[in-house]
């Protein structure tokens, strides 16, 4: 999961700032636009959750060896993969390298991902009302998300554009993807208590 993760990762940047660049884009703001995608964040931190699993010494990962961040992780990149087989999957062709990491990113890193969680990761600790704790940083990467759209005029997803779409509607978009992320919060609380019923078997 570490190698496909990272690989998938590595293979999206070069290429992605390879096209902005020969695009005219300067560094910095590509940098910053790859970053904004909640795909490449989701897919970093699981890349992240891999490496303190198999580093146990290093301190600086110690919040990715929780079981909430794990449950958040599994919640998050079930958003991902869903959220763009259904709505953005269909916009665009990719080709070569980018099929490869489009397919990486968006298949196959989650499904590995949620079947390492559920097979290998309940912990039973996980508690009902820690799912709202867990759209914490979703919360702060749609903010980050708006406020970077309203000074440049550019989104990440086209159900965020506030620009062509008005609040109103992005404001609606928000709480549909809340209520899934809630949903799929609650869910992998579900399979990480799934252990406490059979320990009680």
């Amino acid at each position: 999961g570490f190698v496909l993760g990272l690989t998938a990762l590595i293979l999206q940047f070069l290429i992605s700032m390879g096209a902005w660049l020969d695009q005219g884009d300067t560094i910095l703001p590509s940098l910053v636009r790859f970053f904004s995608y909640f795909t490449i964040l989701t897919n970093s931190v699981i890349v992240l959750i891999y490496l303190g699993a198999v580093t146990r010494g290093q301190r600086w990962l110690a919040p990715f060896r929780s079981p909430r961040t794990r449950a958040t992780a599994a919640a998050c990149i079930t958003l991902v993969m869903g959220f763009y087989y259904f709505f953005l999957a269909g916009t665009w062709q990719p080709e070569g390298l980018f099929l490869i990491a489009d397919v990486a990113l968006h298949y196959a890193t989650p499904l590995l991902f949620l079947i390492w969680f559920a097979g290998f990761n309940r912990t039973g600790t996980l508690k009902w009302e820690q799912a709202l704790p867990m759209l914490t940083a979703p919360f702060f990467y749609l903010a980050w998300v708006l406020l970077r759209g309203a000074v440049t005029g550019e989104y990440p997803y086209p159900v965020l554009n506030a620009s062509q779409l008005g609040y109103t509607s992005v404001a609606i978009n928000v709480l549909m993807l809340l209520i899934v992320l809630v949903t799929l919060s609650l869910t992998a609380i579900a399979v990480d208590r799934s252990l406490l019923s059979k320990k009680s078997n």
